[in-house]
């Protein structure tokens, strides 16, 4: 299990030769490790790039790499991880951990071991502050199990679709105005229907409809549809957790309309959505976790890259 690494190398973007282009990328890639399960536990990433943070090349002569690059590191396994955090509280001992006094074997009296005591509260301190804001940001908290139980419920992708429409045209009916939703009929049948739990997954899965959809919106210069759009449904992640299915539409909602200047936004639905209103949260509660991606049609002089 010896650490490794893997270069991702981007020869052909030209705007990765910027530096201050590929460090937003990064940063938003290392924003998204508080979602993930292995990015961030399992490997890391980090860039090589030409021009390396702006700085001379004898600097810092490993990362100044001929293009612009992303080396993923794989680090020890989480097995290694759990053995080595069970050795230090069994073998160190739990009072070690936090600050207490032990007994020096070799010299047989006791010594103070100097921890930084205020360090491991604020830790533990800040941790319970977000929790208690997930919390409040949440619709409902509802126990892992009962998340289990939903992920064993089979939908096909015609199931899920049917009801989302069903959703769509009953909030659109009797004269309701619904901004949420005034995106609707831009995506033309244009549906990503995913099952997977791996938020790793979920963000390969994603950003490749953002690439197709992006593809479509400047292909044909001729094509009158100003707007165009596709439903982005997760049927087995954060089904009852819609802050945190909040912060990953945050965690791409950011950098893509970053890199396409506006160009391509995100509109989010969720069953236990919750607005600053009662009516703000049932217009957008749908059945399933959706992320409707957006593409505004412009001149496709100086398009942006992505």
């Amino acid at each position: 299990n010896q650490e490794k690494t893997m270069m991702v190398v981007f020869p052909y973007c030209n705007d990765l030769y910027t530096f201050d282009t590929i460090e937003k990328l990064h940063s938003s890639m290392q924003n998204s490790q508080d979602l993930c399960s292995d990015f961030g536990n399992e490997y890391d990433v980090s860039i090589f790039h030409p021009t390396y943070e702006n700085e001379p090349k004898m600097l810092s002569l490993v990362r100044h790499s001929p293009f612009p690059s992303f080396g993923m590191h794989y680090k020890r396994s989480k097995w290694q991880s759990q053995r080595e955090t069970l050795w230090v509280k069994e073998e160190v001992g739990i009072d070690h951990i936090f600050g207490g006094i032990i007994e020096d074997d070799t010299y047989g009296e006791s010594q103070d071991e100097i921890v930084d005591i205020n360090s491991i509260f604020n830790d533990y301190f800040d941790q319970s502050r977000n929790d208690f804001e997930n919390l409040f940001n949440s619709a409902a908290a509802t126990s892992e199990s009962s998340e289990s139980l939903f992920r064993q419920r089979k939908y096909s992708d015609t199931t899920v679709i049917a009801m989302i429409n069903d959703w769509i045209k009953n909030n659109q009916s009797e004269g309701k105005q619904n901004r949420a939703l005034r995106f609707a009929g831009t995506n033309n049948d244009r549906w990503t229907v995913t099952n997977t739990t791996s938020e790793e997954e979920l963000y390969h899965e994603i950003w490749s409809t953002v690439d197709e959809l992006y593809k479509v919106c400047t292909k044909d210069e001729s094509d009158s549809d100003e707007l165009k759009s596709t439903m982005f449904v997760t049927t087995k992640y954060s089904h009852f957790n819609a802050n945190q299915f909040k912060r990953f539409a945050v965690s791409i909602n950011g950098i893509l309309k970053h890199f396409t200047n506006g160009m391509m936004f995100l509109e989010l639905f969720h069953p236990e959505f919750v607005g600053k209103t009662s009516k703000q949260s049932s217009l957008r509660r749908s059945p399933f976790p959706v992320l409707q991606i957006i593409c505004q049609r412009r001149n496709n002089d100086n398009l942006p890259f992505i």
